[in-house]
């Protein structure tokens, strides 16, 4: 690795370190345990700074859908069932499995103690368990995880994914049935890729 200003080597490791910089890029830089010809210290460390702001990216447009789907579904579900959670969590309105998998076991076991552990509640919800007699999802759905809030969509009854899915796909090229798969494999990779950048 060159290295042509050793006062900016030394910037870089202690602002990178060791291990994000030179470690993090021996995969795609290094072949036989030496780096390509040609490399240099300052090259490591434009490509982190390309990688970190790519992770920005990443993570700023991956939140801003994370927050508009969970305010489309609280919109949806506390139109359908109401603002209550004992009424919108009910078991009833939701398939019982979704792939093999329960809902109660799956997605009320994630949520639930969101709602009953006070050491887990976080605000808004807090604020609202101790000052409301209800929790509206617009409420509880800042507070689950992207995760969980994809798998409540799964348990949806179609007509209710509808509702979602269209206001997110506002297009008629492709079947309902499809509309709502693209929509669910879409979020999926977008949380994946947002939990591989942080």
């Amino acid at each position: 690795l060159m290295i042509n200003d050793i006062n900016f080597a030394k910037h870089a490791l202690i602002s990178i370190s060791y291990y994000d910089l030179v470690n993090g890029y021996k995969s795609t830089l290094m072949e036989n345990g030496k780096f390509k010809p040609g490399l240099s210290i300052e090259y490591l460390y434009e490509l982190y700074l390309l990688d970190k702001s790519i992770q920005a990216f990443i993570m700023k447009y991956s939140l801003f859908i994370e927050n508009m789907f969970k305010n489309l579904l609280a919109y949806s579900i506390a139109s359908s069932f109401g603002v209550d959670e004992a009424k919108y969590l009910d078991t009833n309105n939701y398939q019982s499995y979704n792939s093999g998998v329960s809902f109660k076991d799956n997605v009320l076991s994630e949520i639930l103690p969101l709602l009953k552990d006070t050491a887990k509640c976080k605000m808004p919800t807090k604020h609202y368990k101790e000052n409301h007699n209800h929790i509206p999802p617009w409420i509880l759905f800042k507070n689950i995880s992207f995760g969980s809030a994809i798998n409540l969509f799964k348990f949806l009854n179609t007509k209710h994914k509808i509702a979602v899915a269209n206001t997110l796909l506002p297009t008629n090229a492709i079947s309902v049935k499809d509309k709502i798969e693209l929509l669910v494999n879409t979020l999926e990779a977008i949380r994946r890729f947002r939990n591989c950048a942080a």
